[in-house]
C-alpha cells in the first residue's frame, strides 16, 4: 500500500548546487553546517504553508521531513 508521500521525489529538482522543492523551499548541503535553506526561502515556504492552513506547530515537522527527503534525493536513495 502506498502512503501519501509515495512520489515525494517528483517534487524535487536540482538547480546547480541547490535542491529546489515545488513548495518554493531551496536547500544546499554544507559539509560543516549540513542542510541550510537559501535565499530566505524558509520565510516564503512557511508563509505558503500557513496560507494552506498548516498550523504553526506543524511547520517544524514538515520542514524536517523535507530535509530528510532532500538528503535521500541527494544520496540517491530514491525508491
Amino acid at each position: 500500500m502506498a502512503g501519501k508521500h509515495r512520489n515525494w521525489h517528483a517534487a524535487w529538482r536540482r538547480d546547480g548546487a541547490r535542491l529546489l522543492h515545488e513548495s518554493g523551499l531551496a536547500v544546499e548541503y554544507d559539509e560543516v553546517l549540513g542542510w541550510t535553506t537559501t535565499d530566505g526561502t524558509i520565510q516564503a515556504w512557511s508563509a505558503s504553508e500557513e496560507n494552506r492552513g498548516v498550523p504553526l506547530h506543524d511547520l517544524q515537522a514538515r520542514l524536517q521531513r523535507l530535509l530528510r527527503e532532500a538528503s535521500m534525493w541527494r544520496d540517491g536513495d530514491i525508491v
